[in-house]
């Protein structure tokens, strides 16, 4: 039976030996002296500080404080003195410097052995816990991000579809919404119309390709007001590389957008008060024309004759003649004076009210004025007016003035060598009233008078009474009303005038 017993201890040895040997980490026994002298070691010390049970063992390689990481030596025998002192498990990590140079953090789980209240040895278990300590400081630093990035950027994660699964506090700050309104609804729900439809299937194509896509978007809170974002979305994928998710973080922009608009319209404001000034200087270099070459030989002439009227010796016959030619040139002079009146009162202000205006009626009304009969309207005339838009709001008289300039000049040079066809198309184009107007008269040489097209006083065809007026009235007209003409045109085949103005619309009914 004592055989039994002592062959039973034996296995029990034995086991506890194995067991010792093969779990992870070290199981040891030291003395409390000041190099921690070990007196048992398992093998996992192999694993663990590089070095085997025989080199820790009474010393023999290196002392098992000489492991320690010098800034934490004072730490762990702090520890272990307090747990002697009351007799009571010491639970510390710190860190161990191996054999081929690497730091590990371990957590070490010891106690005192006692004799009576003798210390006899110290016992315990030591494991590997670095890889435990970097990913909870990783843990700690995705936490700091993850705060840093809620508190100031709008997040949100949403489904391959785009449904919305999460949605941060600032995201629900600034869309207005609460966040039980936000889940399973897609972003479509702070979508502003600003962009173009375009602009997100260019974004949901980048994202199903598995890019990260950026920009910058206006969005639309619940209660109608705008926010601008700076938008980062990225995909989220499974092992499988399947996306299951995607990820958005957007930083309010609005500020910075707001004086980016500020910016561009000064600067478009600087770009048309500078048109402004070149127009203007170009005008008065016209009216300086005016002056020194329509008024100046008039004047000369009246003044002219003026003088040899106080000759005493002049015979009434010759007086009468001098009258005459005195009277001729007035008339000139005053034909310039209301030349210039009416250019000046193009650009005023008190002929452009607005008014309820069919455009089928102007038309009609320059007709009358031109005297041209209906037949001659059907055989030389196409109208095509859009029904929507027939009827505008808009100065009149500058309206009539721009279509009776056009018609009257499409008669006036028409060509000799066929009949005359007039087209007119009238649409609405982005929000503004495009009237196109085709001729197939005798056309103007565009090489050659492209740049002064509508100069003051400029004649491409002398064979035809007119003073050079007309187009530069309409251009004059049409800026004033905010739009704007342009002109194709070549020799002996005829002219398109394409004229663009903002106008408003009435409602057909």
């Amino acid at each position: 039976m004592l055989r039994n017993f002592q062959e039973s201890l034996d296995l029990n040895d034995s086991v506890c030996q194995n067991l010792l040997n093969n779990l992870p980490g070290m199981f040891f026994r030291c003395l409390n002296d000041d190099d921690r002298t070990v007196v048992f070691v398992s093998n996992g010390c192999n694993e663990l500080t590089g070095y085997s049970p025989a080199e820790l063992c009474l010393n023999q390689n290196i002392p098992f404080y000489a492991l320690l990481h010098p800034e934490d030596t004072f730490k762990l025998k702090r520890n272990t003195d307090k747990a002697i002192t009351e007799k009571s498990n010491c639970n510390t990590e710190y860190r161990i410097l191996c054999r081929k140079g690497k730091t590990k953090w371990v957590n070490e789980i010891s106690n005192g052995v006692y004799d009576g209240d003798k210390l006899i040895y110290i016992e315990g278990y030591i494991r590997d816990i670095t890889s435990e300590r970097e990913s909870s400081k990783l843990n700690s630093m995705l936490n700091t991000y993850q705060n840093a990035v809620n508190s100031g950027s709008l997040v949100s994660i949403t489904d391959p579809k785009g449904q919305i699964l999460f949605a941060n506090d600032q995201f629900c700050k600034y869309s207005k919404y609460s966040r039980k309104e936000l889940i399973g609804q897609n972003h479509r729900i702070v979508n502003s119309k600003y962009h173009s439809d375009y602009f997100f299937i260019e974004m949901w194509t980048t994202l199903k390709s598995g890019d990260t896509w950026r920009g910058e978007i206006r969005n639309k809170a619940k209660d109608g007001s705008y926010y601008w974002v700076d938008t980062v979305i990225t995909p989220v994928f499974d092992t499988r590389h399947k996306i299951v998710q995607y990820l958005s973080i957007r930083n309010i922009i609005t500020e910075k957008k707001e004086n980016e608009f500020a910016l561009i319209k000064k600067q478009e404001d600087l770009t048309r008060a500078v048109e402004e000034i070149k127009n203007r200087f170009n005008e008065m270099m016209q009216f300086n024309y005016i002056v020194s070459h329509n008024l100046r030989a008039p004047v000369a002439n009246v003044l002219g004759l003026a003088n040899l009227l106080k000759n005493n010796d002049i015979e009434e016959i010759e007086k009468k003649s001098l009258i005459e030619s005195i009277h001729f040139s007035t008339l000139k002079i005053d034909e310039v004076l209301s030349d210039l009146n009416l250019i000046l009162s193009s650009k005023s202000d008190i002929n452009k009210t607005k008014d309820h205006i069919s455009l089928l009626e102007i038309i009609g009304s320059v007709f009358e004025t031109l005297n041209i009969q209906h037949e001659e309207k059907l055989n030389h005339f196409s109208i095509d007016i859009e029904s929507e838009s027939e009827k505008i709001i808009s100065t009149k008289s500058y309206i009539e003035s721009i279509f009776y300039n056009l018609i009257s000049n499409a008669i006036k040079y028409k060509s000799l060598e066929r009949n005359l066809e007039v087209k007119i198309k009238i649409s609405k184009l982005l929000g503004a009233l495009q009237i196109v107007f085709s001729d197939n008269g005798i056309g103007i040489d565009m090489e050659r008078h492209g740049k002064s097209i509508f100069g003051l006083y400029k004649r491409f065809n002398t064979n035809v009474e007119g003073k050079g007026l007309g187009l530069h009235m309409t251009k004059t007209q049409i800026e004033s009303l905010g739009g704007n003409i342009l002109v194709e045109s070549k020799l002996n085949e005829g002219t398109t005038f394409t004229i663009t103005i903002p106008s408003s619309f009435e409602e057909q009914h």
